[in-house]
């Protein structure tokens, strides 16, 4: 198989900057396959309404190319507002842990934080129907379209965010198992084993299958394989390449079992000094536009990471239709009882079913 460019660009458009004195620089181009976030309405330079700086931390090093669109959705706020809105990127957890980007965030240690819902399990419950094993979250595209209707349309969902600015949520593309010593194509084949898994839906139904759910962050599974600690994990190559773990993991699950979910979210205060002017601006490179270029980067990462993984001797295992459909008992166990887990405010079944429909729609649509 021939390998794919691991980073390929695509040119973009910058909006002309027509202001006579010093421009600040053009942003860099987005990963191929990424929609540019859209451009703001108004074609004449931005006021300078004042100067404004912003830290946003991320576990994931700047290599992952989820990491580079980051970098390419500040550089294009940057030069929208002439240069007077300013984010700095902090990568590889150095600014917050993985499990400690809400609370920074909140507390306003770090102005934006990239956080993993997986690690906060029960705090964003609606927000995390992706991770519902087994009901036709994969494609990390579909979902996040499925996340934005379900956001515009239940407050509930919004209410979860109440403590924060959302600038974006999105999922990655589906997760799969990773092993050493040995494959797992059927549901015994978890049975004993420690298994790195997402908080919420996925550690219960790994608990049915068998295994030992672990909830460790990302930065944490080489290391935790290496050790023994782990027999494997519950991730899938966008991830798995840029922290390298493909040294350490002999096995891949070639099924697709749930999208992990993420969100960008900015200090609340942060936001409100802004000036509604560039309010708008960062609105319009983020929200679901910016979830759509986060997503199809992730996406593409996922393709490439294949690649990888195969290139460092790893194995991918084919699971049959029976087997597969043994997997989805559990699944649909659990999926028939977390409606259940929510009050009276909002009917968790309708809800449940209003997202496997758009999913489905959206799967049709992209191809999932």
């Amino acid at each position: 198989m021939k390998k794919r460019l691991i980073l390929v660009f695509s040119v973009v458009l910058v909006v002309a900057l027509c202001a006579a004195c010093s421009q600040p620089a053009a942003p860099s181009e987005p990963p191929a396959s990424t929609p540019e976030p859209s451009a703001p309405a108004a074609t004449e330079p931005a006021p300078d309404l004042g100067t404004f700086e912003f830290s946003l931390t991320a576990h994931d090093p700047p290599t992952a190319q989820v990491m580079q669109y980051k970098q390419y959705w500040a550089d294009s706020i940057l030069a929208a507002t002439d240069g007077h809105v300013q984010i700095t990127n902090y990568y590889s957890g150095v600014l917050a842990a993985p499990t400690d980007v809400a609370d920074a965030v909140k507390g306003g240690s770090a102005d934006i934080g990239w956080l993993f819902i997986g690690l906060y399990p029960g705090q964003f419950p609606l927000t995390d129907v992706p991770c519902l094993p087994m009901q036709g979250f994969g494609d990390n595209r579909a979902a996040t379209e499925t996340l934005w209707d379900l956001y515009d349309e239940y407050q509930a969902v919004r209410d979860e965010w109440s403590d924060f600015k959302i600038l974006m949520i999105y999922s990655n593309p589906g997760n799969h198992f990773g092993s050493v010593k040995k494959p797992i194509t059927k549901a015994a084949d978890l049975k004993g084993l420690n298994m790195r898994t997402p908080a919420g839906p996925i550690a219960t139904v790994m608990q049915a299958w068998g295994a030992n759910p672990i909830t460790i962050p990302s930065n944490e599974i080489y290391q935790s394989l290496e050790r023994g600690v782990i027999d494997g994990w519950v991730w899938g190559p966008a991830g798995v390449v840029p922290f390298s773990v493909q040294e350490v993991t002999d096995y891949y699950t070639d099924m697709m079992m749930m999208c992990g979910t993420f969100a960008l979210v900015m200090n609340k205060e942060k936001w409100e000094s802004l000036p509604v002017e560039y309010q708008e601006i960062i609105d319009s490179y983020s929200l679901r536009t910016g979830s759509l270029g986060s997503a199809e980067a992730m996406w593409t990462e996922m393709l490439n990471g294949r690649d990888v993984i195969v290139d460092a001797g790893g194995v991918w295992v084919d699971v049959t239709a029976e087997d597969e459909a043994e997997f989805k008992i559990e699944g649909d166990k659990y999926a028939a009882t977390w409606p259940d887990t929510f009050s009276a405010d909002i009917d968790g079944a309708a809800y449940l079913e209003k997202a496997i429909t758009l999913v489905n729609k959206y799967n049709a649509i992209y191809g999932g």
